[in-house]
């Protein structure tokens, strides 16, 4: 294909959840087709409906900047576990930190870890 197609943000950078703000990793759930999304500048990981782009929302930070337990700094990579929890590189706080599953957000199939690299052809 030779055509993309935004399925996450491309609204400009911002910090709603139809936005993101250097985008650094993401997952891409198949059997639910969900993408979930490490938001760097906005300390945030988002969770967004390949099918319905501008319907994201956070599951992870978007408390501001820092590093209390509900708080993110620069989130650099994702990974998820068979339970469904989510595991964040929080990169500018040097630690990896855990959000459990809850209702709102549930995460199925094996641990992942994926970290974005794009290339561009001219």
């Amino acid at each position: 294909a030779k055509v993309g197609v935004v399925v996450g943000g491309g609204h400009g950078a911002g910090n709603r959840t139809d936005q993101l703000s250097f985008p650094e990793a993401f997952f891409l759930d198949r059997r639910t087709n969900t993408i979930y999304v490490a938001d760097k500048n906005n300390n945030r990981v988002m969770r967004i409906s390949a099918d319905a782009p501008n319907a994201g929302f956070v599951i992870a930070g978007n408390n501001g900047k820092g590093n209390a337990a509900h708080q993110l700094s620069s989130p650099h990579g994702i990974a998820l576990d068979s339970k469904g929890n989510l595991y964040v590189s929080d990169n500018e706080n040097d630690r990896i930190q855990m959000f459990m599953c809850s209702s709102s957000a549930k995460f199925i199939g094996s641990l992942y870890f994926i970290t974005l690299t794009i290339i561009f052809i001219q």
